[in-house]
């Protein structure tokens, strides 16, 4: 067994594809089976996020249809199963994907999986305009110099003195409420299982496809 816990880029955004490739190789000297389950779960201040720790056993709710809609109250990471839809991988139906040949020696499966995407309708929580600051600066200040600190006004000046520059700057507040996945943690966990080529064996640890020998 091998576990491979996958995390996409900080800024990850609804829409935002991510290579990810899954494919498994034969490094011993006997022939294999090869079958793979996915766990994910969002976590925000090391804290899981109600409702998002599923498995693909959970196949209903882990498996959006595409990368445009999320699945109501399951996940919102769209899973590219390539190795599905060319029919190298076949679904089990008991949260694991087989691979639909036994691997040989030094062999490597075709992928299972290329890329995840972030559902473009995922919620990444309600904001609220909380207040309004303002800096004011000598005119050859840019907007990209300036830091937090320099946003010492609650409101707009009356009048802007020759030689300087007023800017303003929204603060936005996440409604705790309805946070949805803003500021979460997106981990992929990906266990491969590999079984010696044997019917019987594959019967006693309830492997429920067993590839033909080539």
């Amino acid at each position: 067994e091998t576990v491979e816990k996958f995390t996409p880029e900080k800024d990850w955004e609804p829409g935002g594809q991510v290579t990810k490739e899954v494919q498994t190789k034969n490094t011993g000297d006997y022939d294999l089976y090869v079958r793979v389950k996915f766990d994910e779960k969002w976590e925000r201040n090391g804290q899981v996020i109600t409702g998002t720790a599923l498995s693909s056993a959970d196949d209903a709710k882990f498996f959006p249809a595409s990368a445009d809609t999320s699945v109501v109250g399951g996940s919102s990471v769209y899973k590219h199963l390539v190795g599905v839809e060319d029919a190298t991988w076949k679904d089990g139906n008991d949260g694991y994907f087989y691979y639909s040949k036994v691997l040989k020696k030094d062999q490597l499966t075709s992928k299972l999986m290329d890329y995840v995407t972030l559902c473009k309708d995922a919620n990444m929580g309600t904001y609220t305009v909380s207040d309004m600051k303002y800096a004011l600066v000598d005119a050859a200040t840019t907007a990209d110099q300036l830091t937090d600190a320099d946003y010492t006004l609650t409101a707009a000046p009356d009048e802007i003195p020759d030689g300087k520059v007023l800017y303003q700057k929204k603060v936005v507040t996440l409604d705790s409420n309805n946070a949805g996945l803003a500021g979460a943690n997106y981990t992929l966990t990906i266990t491969t299982e590999l079984l010696q080529a044997n019917a019987d064996a594959a019967k006693e640890n309830s492997w429920v496809v067993t590839p033909a020998a080539a």
